[in-house]
């Protein structure tokens, strides 16, 4: 069904969600379109938004549109909530807002003698938030450019734009209670004044922008609720990721994602991150089939559990999961003589022992919140004596390593990575590049008034050096293009050359010699005079240059040059094209000597520390020595003499480690590991040998009710499966869901 505001007509049902619109200030929605089970019903039209009696599964839209108003501007969003006595409950609300900024911008270089390149970003800040100022969303939309300009160059940018857009879903509790109720929530949409920056080669550049006299910015949000029939049960699967680091899979039936995430957080309360929860709709079309197996638990009893799959495999693994360690002895289809219903039910379940290895007390009370609610959690005791320290040597083994330095040989690069690295040795040393990937290029090119004569230039690549070079000399044929970065004959000449109309500019060229180099710039400049050529005796004060030009014969190429700088470079490219215009140039490459990977490696050695067994001090000298190989680890028959103390430390490149040492106070502690660690940061010190170190605790849960569904043909059955699924449990409450959706079993499907 498609609807305008001026009416509307209809087409053919679609799988698109039901849609409510609304804009502030205007006069509202002009329909409210709601689906279910792929049938289309217009339930009213109205000039506000109207009052709804929801079908399950259904997708409510709110629109609301912010016209270009110059900022700053706040406004207030006026959301229709839902009301649950309609029969049915949001389970999710979905949050998107888009916001655009326009104005004019005017750029300048303030600079009276260089050109550069100034980048320039025009933006706002949109935010969505809660009634009480929390946000939900914020989008920043940025215009941005660069603008390579001339000295006290400027340019004028009209009606430039920017546009941003941001999501948001959430099934928060007091997310879902804000938009749930009679009445209307008032959302505060709010557009902070619009920034300008601009940045230029020396950094910031205050002053260099300014705004037109008008900037726009216009919003549009959407709020789309998700609502189920409170009386209508549906399928819904979970994807959990365990403590271990593994990802287990459940199914249940529920009337809603929050009535589904309480029945998952209690058959899994040990394993609570759950990943993702998805609403199955039809799920018999979908495939899905009610099993029935039994299990022999780890605690060695026999159960009964029923669950929702789509195959045999996938529902024993369901099976397995819900009872870790357990085995499942039979598996199949519900069976068809028996006609299942669902069943709610509230179990309190018996408290219970668990135990974790912890450091100390306060870490273990810390590893039980994190499976737990603290107020579950009854007490935690100490039920082992482990705290027992020995000394251990393990034999290390250096990894190798690259070393990147700038060098003009070889052998130069191998001085400086030893000189660095004095106690390794050099294994390889391999050519990494010519200064940032930019190297000298030869070619043979030929001439317009006939022959052929060598030119060169910087380039990135050698496709981009042929056609330089033939964009150069009119289109010229490029034959004989190689590399020179790596040729120690050939160096930067120099030569001043004096062109009619332009004046005396000086040009830089690669070359072998003096005679060479003024081989080369001759044929570049037929209508010029080259006077004197001379070695550049500072490489590192050139810089390459690229630049794009309009000839004079129509013809927009690529050159390149070497300059000391963008001045000098806009003068050698107008004199290379003297009927031409310069349209931008750039920087693209330095000078700077070739750059080496130098492989090193350093020699085996020993080093002890203090731990319980081996496994902790392989951990230890791993952490300590990143770089080396732990060879072999062993144990001396000695106890520490001095106290241990144990540190946690954020180590200088980013790992946080765990360390030893003996010492006799803290404080000598203390010295011992920044020395071993420089430029490191200790988090946490502490006397190991005198507190509960790796200890195994033990703590006592008082879990809280469970609140599960389950699919049994009877009362009885339905216990069963319950305290065979919370053992030691007592059943509070057990209903059958009588009026509600029953899953068709095999004998009605």
């Amino acid at each position: 069904m498609v609807i305008h505001s001026q009416g509307m007509r209809s087409t053919a049902p679609t799988r698109s969600p039901s849609r409510c619109r609304a804009t502030p200030g205007a006069a509202g929605p002009t329909a409210v379109v709601v689906r279910r089970h792929g049938r289309l019903w217009l339930l009213g039209l109205a000039l506000g938004l109207c009052s709804l009696q929801l079908a399950a599964d259904s997708i409510i839209e709110q629109h609301f549109v912010v016209k270009p108003t110059t900022p700053a501007w706040q406004r207030a969003i006026s959301v229709k909530r839902h009301d649950p006595d309609s029969g049915s409950s949001v389970v999710q609300v979905d949050l998107r807002v888009a916001a655009t900024i326009t104005g004019t911008l005017s750029v300048q270089n303030p600079d009276t003698k260089n050109a550069q390149s100034i980048s320039v970003t025009f933006s706002t800040t949109v935010t969505l938030a809660r009634p009480g100022r929390k946000p939900f969303l914020q989008v920043v939309p940025t215009y941005a450019s660069s603008q390579a300009l001339a000295a006290n160059g400027y340019v004028t940018l009209a009606n430039v734009s920017g546009t941003a857009t941001a999501s948001l879903t959430t099934a928060a509790p007091a997310d879902l209670k804000l938009f749930s109720g009679t009445g209307s929530v008032n959302l505060r949409l709010d557009a902070l004044k619009q920034a300008v920056e601009a940045l230029g080669t020396g950094g910031k550049l205050p002053g260099a922008v300014s705004l037109g006299p008008t900037t726009l910015v216009s919003a549009e949000v959407w709020v789309t609720f998700h609502t189920v029939d409170n009386a209508v049960f549906d399928l819904y699967r979970v994807t959990i990721q365990t403590l271990e680091d593994t990802t287990i899979i459940d199914t249940c039936r529920a009337r809603s994602m929050v009535e589904a995430r309480r029945a998952f957080e209690s058959r899994h309360l040990e394993m609570r991150r759950i990943v993702t929860i998805l609403y199955v709709p039809d799920a018999i079309k979908a495939g899905y089939l009610l099993y029935y197996g039994g299990l022999r638990t780890v605690d060695r009893r026999n159960i009964e559990e029923s669950c929702w799959a789509l195959s045999t495999d996938e529902a024993r693994r369901i099976l397995a999961d819900r009872h870790p360690g357990g085995v499942v002895n039979h598996l199949g289809l519900y069976p068809a003589n028996r006609d299942p219903q669902t069943w709610i039910a509230v179990v309190h379940r018996a408290r219970h022992f668990e135990y974790v290895k912890a450091y100390d007390l306060k870490e273990a009370l810390a590893a039980f919140a994190d499976r737990y609610p603290r107020n579950w959690i009854v007490r935690v005791v100490q039920a082992s004596d482990e705290n027992a320290y020995r000394l251990f040597e393990g034999i290390l083994d250096p990894k190798e390593f690259v070393e990147i330095v700038s060098a003009k040989s070889t052998a130069a690069a191998t001085e400086i990575a030893l000189a660095q690295f004095p106690e390794h040795r050099v294994l390889n040393v391999e050519f990494s590049k010519s200064g940032d990937a930019v190297e000298p290029y030869e070619g043979t090119v030929s001439l317009a008034k006939g022959g052929t004569a060598t030119d060169t230039c910087p380039a990135a690549s050698s496709g981009e050096a042929r056609k330089i070079l033939a964009d150069r000399h009119g289109e010229a044929k490029v034959a004989n293009l190689r590399a020179l970065g790596r040729d120690p004959l050939f160096t930067l000449y120099q030569g001043s050359i004096s062109v009619p109309g332009v004046g005396n500019v000086t040009d830089v060229v690669c070359a072998k010699n003096a005679g060479e180099a003024r081989a080369i710039l001759v044929p570049c400049y037929p209508k010029g005079n080259v006077g004197g050529v001379t070695p550049v005796t500072d490489p590192g004060a050139i810089g390459a240059f690229r630049a794009r030009i309009s000839t004079g014969d129509g013809r927009n190429v690529i050159d390149t040059c070497w300059a000391v700088g963008a001045a000098a470079a806009h003068k050698v490219f107008t004199a290379r094209f003297p009927e031409g215009s310069v349209r931008s140039i750039s920087a693209f490459g330095s000078n700077r000597p070739d750059e080496y990977a130098v492989t090193l490696k350093g020699t085996y050695r020993k080093d002890g520390c203090e731990a319980r067994d081996k496994g902790e001090a392989l951990r230890i000298l791993q952490q300590r020595f990143p770089n080396s190989n732990v060879v072999s680890v062993d144990e001396f028959e000695v106890i520490p003499e001095e106290a241990v103390y144990r540190a946690a430390i954020n180590t200088r490149d980013g790992r946080t480690i765990s360390d030893t040492a003996q010492a006799k106070t803290a404080g000598e502690a203390r010295t011992l590991f920044l020395a071993r660690h420089p430029g490191s940061r200790l988090t946490s010190l502490y006397r190991a040998t005198d507190g509960r170190v790796n200890e195994t605790f033990q703590a006592q849960i008082a879990l809280g009710p469970a609140d599960d569904t389950v699919q049994a043909d009877s009362s009885a059955e339905a216990r069963r499966i319950l305290l065979g699924r919370y053992p030691g449990g007592g059943i509070t409450m057990l209903k059958e869901a009588t009026g509600m959706n029953r899953p068709p079993s095999r004998k009605r499907s």
